[in-house]
């Protein structure tokens, strides 16, 4: 009966090599006449190299998958976008380390030259009151800028950056839902008490534009009458971009108005204001203020 022992050493041949058996070996050899072994044979025969793939094989592999991933990129990038040329995709390389690509116009970068949301005392809004018109103070409580009008009464809170061809105010407001005739909003080109521009909404949504010269008021059209804003109680971002010629005035992203700006020498003349249009007081909180200048460059 055969056995085998677990602990006998298994025997490894190297690769490319087999073992001849020298019994059967000289046996062939005497049985056609010659000695049993030559002299000069070895124990292990040699299989034939395997040559495999050289190197310069490979180039047209690689230069075929190049070619097959550079009009993968190409027919994406179309896809994506029709107006696309190879120069916009040439080096996707920009757009993963952020590098600005090379020609075409570039966004103009804006320096903040303050924002405040209120929830600690105004560096720059300072609290006033002038009485039986307007109050205004900023509670850190709340997180807000609160101007209190009385009746027929409009109040402001002025910002200035005299060196500032062009700049852009950006607040959020909210009317109070027990006073929504109240109107609140931007004001621009602020000359004196009798020489700005208002740019307001009121708590049912009414848009309004009225320039005031030499103390009289003058109002000016707007593109849309009935914005789609929210009603009196809850918030609305307001926007004014003075381009140095003109002023634009956006509620919640819509374009509202669009007026030629006035004298140069109000330029970098803005500030927040609430209007109280009836004979009741009204109450109206800014939540934020956010005042930019375009980057000098």
């Amino acid at each position: 009966m055969a056995t085998m022992d677990a602990n006998q050493p298994a025997t490894e041949q190297p690769t490319g090599v087999y073992q001849s058996d020298p019994a059967v070996q000289a046996s062939k050899r005497t049985s056609i006449g010659l000695t049993a072994h030559r002299a000069t044979a070895r124990e292990s025969v040699q299989r034939p190299p395997n040559a495999g793939l050289r190197l310069s094989q490979w180039w047209l592999v690689m230069c075929l998958i190049v070619l097959l991933l550079a009009v993968g990129i190409l027919t994406v990038a179309r896809t994506m976008d029709p107006d696309t040329t190879w120069e916009t995709v040439n080096n996707p390389f920009t757009a993963w380390f952020g590098k600005p690509a090379v020609g075409g116009d570039q966004p103009e970068k804006a320096v903040i030259n303050f924002a405040d949301r209120f929830d600690a005392s105004s560096p720059f809004l300072a609290t006033y009151t002038e009485p039986d018109v307007f109050a205004a103070a900023v509670l850190p409580e709340l997180g807000v800028y609160r101007l209190d009008v009385w009746p027929n009464y409009l109040g402001w809170s002025r910002i200035s950056i005299p060196e500032a061809a062009a700049m852009e105010l950006e607040t959020t407001v909210a009317i109070s839902p027990e006073t929504p005739d109240a109107a609140a909003g931007i004001i621009g080109r602020f000359a004196d008490k009798g020489d700005f521009v208002f740019f307001a909404v009121d708590g049912r949504g009414n848009v309004s534009v009225t320039q005031w010269v030499d103390s009289l008021a003058n109002p000016l059209p707007v593109l849309v009458s009935q914005a789609v804003l929210n009603p009196a109680g809850s918030t609305n971002r307001l926007r004014l971009d003075d381009n140095g010629s003109v002023l634009r005035f956006y509620g919640n992203d819509t374009l509202l108005a669009e007026v030629a700006a006035p004298r140069a020498e109000t330029r970098g003349a803005a500030g927040i204001a609430a209007q109280a249009t009836s004979s009741q007081s009204v109450t109206v909180d800014f939540l934020e203020l956010i005042v930019t200048t375009p980057s000098s460059r």
